[in-house]
């Protein structure tokens, strides 16, 4: 189980809202660029004193039969290319097949059009993303564990604002590509003290 250490922080990254469309594996290693890029870029701007981001890839990773995903095959012999220490950061990137508190991995992350419920839409997708991503945070908040949201998703102000709510001193800040002010919700979470930071789609 995580546990809370000087310097750590921890960034819940929706891989497949900030690298959609992904066709070989030279779009997910490009993606993987962008996000490690523009992580460095935040907290050495923001939160200087943290030296080791553990970095959580969610998306589309298992069928509901638990294979992985083609996405899946690609991604996972590649994240040990962006393990490395620069400027005194440290980044450890993994995939999230399952939530930080429970280590049993998570079927059906991804759908075809023909594992739908009678209420999904007939197309491919991923499913239970937004609600790991939430999950983690609101553990995460009791550790007072700084926490970086990367999406453009807001199916993630809810567990922001639950964050801000139950953390003593922990820190978190919500990391996309809309402009500031482009979420209705902008305001009342930069009043909750969130750090709300945008990028460029291809990064910083």
């Amino acid at each position: 189980m995580l546990q809370r250490e000087n310097g750590l922080a921890v960034a819940l990254v929706d891989f497949d809202n900030i690298v959609p469309g992904v066709s070989d594996s030279i779009d997910i290693e490009d993606g993987m660029r962008v996000i490690t890029r523009t992580l460095r870029f935040v907290i050495a701007k923001h939160w200087a004193e943290v030296t080791e981001l553990r970095t959580r890839m969610y998306g589309g990773w298992l069928r509901k039969s638990g294979l992985e995903t083609r996405n899946a095959t690609w991604i996972a012999p590649r994240l040990s290319d962006f393990r490395s220490t620069v400027n005194g950061l440290f980044i450890d990137p993994e995939i999230a097949y399952a939530t930080l508190w429970n280590p049993r991995p998570i079927r059906g992350t991804f759908r075809f059009s023909s594992d739908r419920e009678p209420d999904d839409p007939d197309r491919a997708h991923q499913k239970m993303v937004d609600s790991m991503i939430i999950s983690d945070v609101i553990n995460l908040a009791v550790l007072d564990v700084p926490v970086i949201i990367m999406t453009d998703d807001d199916d993630v102000v809810p567990g922001v604002m639950a964050y801000r709510d139950i953390a003593a001193a922990g820190a978190i800040m919500w990391l996309r590509r809309r402009p500031a002010g482009a979420s209705c919700n902008d305001e009342s979470l930069r009043r909750q003290g969130v750090v709300i930071e945008t990028y460029a789609a291809g990064g910083v």
